[in-house]
């Protein structure tokens, strides 16, 4: 047999994987990021590292584009990752919907004063969110854990703005208001008459696109966003080697382990620059259909915290035609 041959059965082989696999993300992310190189260059410069993988895993899981070959043996059920209509599930579905940020962006900018300023706002009782409103977690949210979560929950509302102006021309407001008197769940989108949500996780190869049970319309967008996207930022702004410079002033002979740790962070920070980028998969009209309540156990979720929408990504609307009836609801004045 052809050494070509014995190359392409091996790769089948590798690509194929149990429905149980299929839970375990990290080894199937590490096979896919293995043949990072079947895939077309524009989505892996896109979603880098293991980015695409995690992608992929989202669109496998659900079966999207028929990107996989179903098949069993035994009492065990395959799934093998057909590369071809993976190829075009990403130039079809992923690219046309994907958007780019980075730091010298007016709304990026915006973002961040307004994730700094929101603990100092929640410290002096001027916003009525809590140090631990919106968490899980039984303790209070640190000052720089607001801060984190701040950006990280409304980024993919800039990411939105940003493809539904390069997309279809539409020109929207986000709301970047601190309010003392919120009266239930606003609208993400200013001059909506409609409770819209924006969405956005940055984990790729989730399936679920949620939304707040007061929402009626209900947008979801996945993040690829760095995890030291914070230190990327000073890095851009140069504020990171004044940071680093800092901390080895004046330090002991015996603190020379201090100064290889302060020039490891300036390395491993400046290795990529940052750069943020959202596929916005799409958005649906929450219903009695969508609305999961406490304790009910979903695929590849897990059980569900509180009374929310949740939809598979699959079902969401996104075509152009889609996109128009959107926002001819969301926006119907303009």
């Amino acid at each position: 047999m052809p050494p070509t041959t014995n190359r392409t059965a091996q790769i089948k082989d590798e690509l194929t994987f149990t429905k149980t696999a299929l839970a375990n993300k990290k080894s199937v992310v590490s096979v896919l990021a293995k043949h990072s190189d079947k895939f077309v260059p524009e989505a892996r410069g896109y979603y880098p590292g293991t980015g695409l993988a995690m992608l992929l895993l989202s669109a496998m899981r659900l079966n999207e584009n028929d990107i996989c070959k179903i098949y069993s043996k035994g009492n065990a059920k395959y799934h093998h990752l057909d590369l071809e209509k993976a190829n075009d599930w990403l130039v079809s579905r992923v690219l046309p919907n994907t958007v780019s940020l980075d730091a010298t962006e007016p709304d990026f900018r915006r973002l961040l004063a307004f994730s700094l300023a929101n603990p100092y706002k929640m410290l002096s009782g001027e916003t009525k969110a809590t140090m631990s409103e919106k968490s899980q977690r039984t303790k209070q949210r640190d000052f720089m854990q607001i801060v984190s979560d701040t950006f990280l929950g409304k980024i993919g509302e800039i990411v939105f703005r940003k493809f539904a102006f390069e997309k279809f021309g539409q020109r929207i407001n986000l709301d970047w208001d601190f309010s003392p008197n919120i009266a239930g769940y606003k609208t993400d989108l200013i001059g909506s008459n409609v409770i819209v949500s924006i969405k956005s996780l940055d984990t790729l190869e989730s399936i679920w696109a949620d939304a707040p049970s007061e929402a009626r319309l209900a947008v979801w967008v996945r993040l690829a966003i760095p995890k030291d996207y914070f230190l990327k930022l000073l890095a851009t702004i140069s504020s990171l080697t004044k940071l680093l410079n800092f901390v080895k002033t004046d330090l002991s002979e015996q603190d020379h382990d201090i100064s290889d740790m302060a020039d490891y962070i300036g390395g491993e920070a400046r290795k990529t620059t940052l750069a943020i980028t959202g596929f916005v998969c799409g958005y649906y009209h929450p219903s009695d259909v969508t609305l999961r309540h406490e304790g009910e156990e979903l695929a590849y979720f897990g059980e569900v915290k509180g009374s929310k929408h949740l939809l598979r990504a699959n079902e969401l609307l996104y075509s152009a035609n889609d996109w128009a009836r959107f926002f001819s609801e969301a926006l119907p004045s303009q």
